[in-house]
């Protein structure tokens, strides 16, 4: 199949290959940072855009007449229109169940003694009406506070020292991702 000099799918094509890895490199990597290894919780929106105008540019300066045939190209744009299709609503479904799970950004301190008040920030934990649980290790702990978006309680007496997950589960039953907390041992203070 051939196509007519400066046909219409070759002017948009620079568009559709941007879109398809825009959906396949872009937003699986934001999915990745801000969700299951939750460095950030948005990634702001100019680096999509920075990202988007960039391909457009590269793939703007390619002179795709000459270097695809129509009929591929014609072929690439439909499945990869669709692939990316697809991609982004598996990406907005996933989105959609992690923005529900209660998540735990960070644990101050990260170490703690017997007694000790610890504060855990993140996002989902509801709020206090619907108090859930906290777990350290196997041991359930009564919260001291607990917000939507923080959780204070008092350590324990531990029944392990070292690393121990630390969780909550939402009055919902929906568990937290889990929190490596060291339990430390007050035995092995310098004295």
């Amino acid at each position: 199949m051939t196509a007519p000099k400066n046909h219409l799918f070759y002017k948009i094509f620079p568009a559709v290959l941007t879109f398809v890895l825009f959906v396949l490199i872009f937003l699986s990597f934001e999915f990745y940072v801000t969700e299951v290894k939750m460095l950030t919780t948005k990634i702001p929106n100019i680096f999509g855009s920075f990202f988007v105008v960039l391909l457009i540019l590269v793939f703007s300066l390619i002179d795709w007449e000459k270097k695809i045939k129509f009929s591929v190209l014609l072929l690439f744009t439909v499945i990869g229109f669709g692939v990316a299709t697809y991609g982004n609503v598996l990406y907005t479904r996933a989105k959609i169940n992690y923005k529900s799970i209660p998540r735990i950004y960070s644990v101050e301190p990260k170490e703690g003694y017997q007694g000790q008040t610890i504060k855990i920030k993140g996002t989902n934990f509801f709020q206090i009406e619907s108090k859930g649980k906290i777990f350290l290790g196997k041991d359930e702990i009564m919260a001291l506070s607990w917000k939507d978006d923080e959780v204070t309680f008092l350590q324990p007496v531990p029944s392990k020292f070292g690393k121990v997950d630390l969780y909550l589960v939402r009055s919902d039953g929906k568990k937290s991702f889990v929190f490596k907390y060291f339990v430390k041992n007050p035995s092995e203070l310098p004295k």
